[in-house]
């Protein structure tokens, strides 16, 4: 497309781009974050990590961009996620490490927490970025070409049945000037010099 308001860059389309780049990264990357088995707690750094997610993705919609630069934004959106969820949470208490209430076993209902490098988190973190990637460049591009012919087809004026022509009637022509043109058609030029028809 190269313009109006359903271009890619233009105003409108590039907030909702960013919104869905963003917000399909932050939500991912929540799904990913809690099914590695780290609870996600929404806090401050939440609110910090989507704003600099969607300003990433405001950069990412200005024009059209490589995959490569995606697959970074949605990478650098998907640590960020990872962070600002894991910002406040810690792990389990050691073992006698509750305030003299070791007898109670209350850190054995705990669920397990995955940290910043387990390897679990990272394929899951990774997976969302791989996925988001795919689907923001291929899906985009088709989306794109849709809307494209969409567009054509709606801006392809119907055309009015053709008026019939008038042809004007057949005008007859003297002899004498059919043979004329017919002589100086095809007769050496001395024929046709004036003053010899």
């Amino acid at each position: 497309m190269n313009g109006g308001v359903c271009a890619p860059a233009g105003p409108g389309m590039r907030v909702l781009r960013a919104l869905v780049l963003a917000g399909s990264s932050l939500g991912l990357g929540t799904l990913a974050h809690d099914h590695a088995g780290a609870a996600a707690t929404l806090g401050p750094g939440s609110i910090a990590a989507a704003l600099v997610v969607l300003a990433l993705s405001w950069v990412a919609t200005a024009r059209r961009v490589p995959w490569l630069l995606i697959a970074v934004i949605l990478g650098v959106g998907q640590l960020l996620t990872h962070l600002a969820l894991s910002a406040g949470h810690v792990g389990p208490a050691a073992h006698g490490a509750s305030g003299g209430h070791a007898h109670h076993g209350a850190t054995l209902t705990l669920p397990p927490v995955a940290d910043h490098s387990d390897t679990r988190m990272f394929l899951m973190h990774a997976g969302a970025s791989v996925v988001l990637t795919i689907l923001f460049t291929v899906g985009e591009k088709a989306l794109w070409q849709t809307v494209d012919r969409l567009l054509v087809t709606w801006a392809v004026p119907v055309l009015p049945l053709p008026q019939p022509r008038l042809v004007p009637a057949a005008v007859a022509t003297p002899l004498d000037t059919l043979a004329h043109r017919r002589a100086c058609g095809r007769a050496p030029p001395q024929c046709c010099a004036p003053g010899l028809v």
